[in-house]
């Protein structure tokens, strides 16, 4: 842009220079196809008395033409006013140069400052995602170590609880309050299955040992309850045992039959040898055809 202008200026410069050059030339030059005309001529057209050949010809004054000077002084005036409009010209190319610099430099160091700033602040929202994605997987794995402890804790407070009532129902049935500690035993299968089936089956044993024992025994009662913890436990060959027992009590012999020999088979493979002995006399037993 600044060269361009430039070039612009020295063109018309020499334009005018061109022009102011060839206005005088152009006006010092006759027309070629005119001529003045002569002096005989001049007497030829003329009226009035004509001077005598003895008089003294008069030379007339010669006239230097105005439009000469003016034409000089318009040339320099223009050339006055060429030069000082280039001077303003390159007055003002050189401010507007200036402040062209200036705001070049002014945009280059606020584009580099807004560069740098972006810089260190990506930088620093970078860490700062860093460190709070670090600081909330540490959260959640506090978070997920507090549950498991609350877990653990109520876990351990469920068996403290229920190992408070097996304590309970115990000191119940030693007591001989049999229909007190059927019910607590009840309540420990029922809180227990599903999560502790092996304690829920143990309970249900329980309750069908009570209602076995009791002084009017309830062999139905009593073959329920062993039902249930052969559910939860199938292997278990003292709850066969029993069942067969409170089945014998009926008089369902082929039924007591089948559970003594299974009592007898799971004992024989888990090396339980006091039910190995019973369920063998008992099954000797029915086979002289003794009653219970």
């Amino acid at each position: 842009m600044r060269y361009s202008r430039r070039w612009w200026l020295i063109v018309a410069v020499l334009y005018a220079f061109a022009w102011t050059v060839s206005v005088p030339t152009a006006q010092t030059e006759e027309p070629s196809g005119v001529s003045a005309p002569s002096s005989a001529e001049v007497q030829s057209d003329s009226v009035g008395p004509q001077p005598s050949s003895d008089e003294p010809e008069q030379k007339q004054p010669t006239l230097t033409p105005n439009r000469d000077t003016a034409s000089v002084a318009y040339v320099e005036m223009d050339r006055r006013f060429n030069e000082l409009r280039r001077e303003l010209l390159d007055d003002r190319a050189k401010t507007l140069d200036w402040w062209l610099v200036a705001t070049a430099i002014f945009l280059t160091l606020l584009s580099v400052a807004a560069a740098i700033l972006g810089y260190f602040g990506f930088k620093k929202l970078d860490r700062i995602e860093s460190e709070a994605r670090k600081n909330m997987e540490e959260s959640e794995k506090y978070a997920r170590e507090a549950q498991q402890y609350k877990e653990e804790a109520q876990s351990e407070l469920e068996e403290i609880k229920i190992d408070r009532e097996v304590s309970e129902a115990i000191l119940l049935q030693q007591q001989n309050r049999t229909d007190e500690a059927i019910e607590k035993w009840r309540s420990i299968a029922n809180i227990t299955e599903g999560t502790d089936n092996e304690r829920a089956a143990q309970s249900w044993f329980s309750i069908g040992y009570l209602f076995f024992s009791k002084d009017d025994p309830d062999s139905d009662a009593a073959i329920n309850a062993y039902d249930a913890a052969l559910r939860l436990h199938p292997n278990d060959p003292k709850a066969y045992y029993n069942r067969g027992l409170a089945k014998l009590q009926l008089n369902r012999i082929d039924a007591a039959r089948q559970d003594f020999e299974k009592a007898l088979n799971l004992a024989q493979t888990m090396g339980s040898a006091e039910v190995v002995e019973r369920a063998r006399v008992r099954l000797e037993n029915l086979d002289r055809g003794d009653a219970p």
